[in-house]
């Protein structure tokens, strides 16, 4: 007798789930459609400009450093004339005397980003020069001063300043500058107005006292770091 199958049992199995039908042409595109597809191609625009960005770093990072290294140097020889110079170690400065270094530094927002004695063909020491970061009217205001072996100023580059154009910018004329530069640095300096006793007196520029301010002021830590250095700080 051929097998009989329950009709019940049979009739109570779970059935295979039938394959998706494909999409007619014109219908609706699904939800899943909508979110997959874009995201996909913002994931390859991100990796393609996240690669480009890291190739162009890469093919601009050197030049970019050697231009200033190359502006700091230029920056040296216009403040302080010397055959070569030797890097002083400032951080070994500061843990050696850290009660003198930050009297150097004095009050305000102020740093000494880079130190170097200038050296002549014969090795003897022309002076001191020093990178200063510090905040005239804003922030971002570097100043490389020159302090020669005998005291005074032997120079001044402004490298870079966010201050106001046609007033405190005029901090890097020759005008104001030539209050400080050959000047003995053993008194002081401050704005004329501002001067006692055997400081010297420098004209502010017009209008731009602040300006004019925290550069006398980035001299004056300069010639007290020169004075720290020449009592054998390092």
């Amino acid at each position: 007798m051929p097998e009989m199958h329950d009709h019940a049992h049979m009739h109570g199995s779970s059935a295979p789930t039938p394959p998706e039908a494909p999409r007619e042409p014109g219908a609706r595109p699904r939800l899943k459609d909508h979110l997959v597809w874009p995201a996909i191609a913002l994931f390859i625009i991100c990796a393609i400009t996240t690669a480009a960005l890291g190739a162009t770093n890469a093919l601009t990072a050197d030049p970019i450093a050697k231009q200033l290294a190359l502006a700091k140097n230029e920056a040296r020889q216009a403040a302080l004339q010397a055959a070569s110079f030797e890097p002083i170690d400032l951080a070994a400065l500061q843990a050696a005397d850290p009660n003198g270094y930050a009297a150097a530094l004095g009050t305000g927002k102020r740093a000494f980003s880079e130190a170097s004695y200038g050296n002549d063909a014969s090795g003897a020491t022309t002076g001191l020069v020093v990178l200063v970061d510090t905040r005239g009217y804003a922030d971002g205001l570097q100043i490389m001063i020159g302090i020669a072996a005998d005291g005074t100023v032997s120079g001044i580059r402004v490298l870079a300043d966010s201050e106001t154009p046609g007033l405190g910018k005029k901090i890097r004329d020759d005008a104001f500058l030539k209050g400080l530069l050959g000047k003995p640095t053993a008194n002081g300096f401050a704005v004329a107005k501002l001067a006692t006793g055997d400081v010297v007196p420098v004209d502010a520029v017009t209008g731009a006292t602040i300006s004019s301010k925290a550069l006398i002021d980035a001299v004056n830590a300069v010639a007290r770091l020169n004075a720290l250095l020449q009592k054998g700080g390092a």
